[in-house]
Parts: structure tokens; sequence; C-alpha cells
């Protein structure tokens, strides 16, 4: 019985933290960048819209899944149900 649920929630959290790795990977990249060289090339530029495109996007899923939770959790049908 242990070994079902500590598989179950190590899945749970092996999706959660690929999640929150690729969430953060823009972030990650450009705090990688060296800001001593200089100023901002049109590369960077491009990058950075491209990094904050990509938290956009992950921002917007994120919000819609806690949205159907709560849709989900609201109606009385579903009490006690996992969505």
């Amino acid at each position: 019985m242990f070994k079902i649920c500590f598989l179950s929630w190590m899945g749970c959290w092996t999706i959660q933290a690929a999640w929150v790795t690729l969430i953060q990977l823009p972030i990650l990249l450009i705090n990688e960048r060296d800001d001593n060289v200089g100023a901002y090339t049109a590369k960077d530029w491009a990058t950075f819209i491209v990094f904050i495109l990509l938290w956009v996007v992950g921002f917007v899923i994120e919000s819609s899944a806690d949205n159907e939770k709560f849709v989900f959790k609201c109606r009385p049908a579903n009490k006690g149900k996992w969505i």
C-alpha cells in the first residue's frame, strides 16, 4: 500500500517539477547573460521577447487549469470527485 502511494506521489511531484523547470527556464536563461558586455543587440531583444511570450503562454495555461478546477469543484455533482 505504501509503495503505491509513494509512486503516485513521486509521479505527481516529478510532473510538477518538470513543469516548474519549464516555466522558469526563460528567466534562468536571461539571468545567464553577462550584462557587462555592453548594449543589448537585436538578437538579445528577440530572445527576450520569445522568453516573455513563453512565460505568458505558461501563465495562461496555468490560469486556465486553475479555472477549470475551480468550476469543476463548484458543481455539486462533482462533490468528492477528483478532477
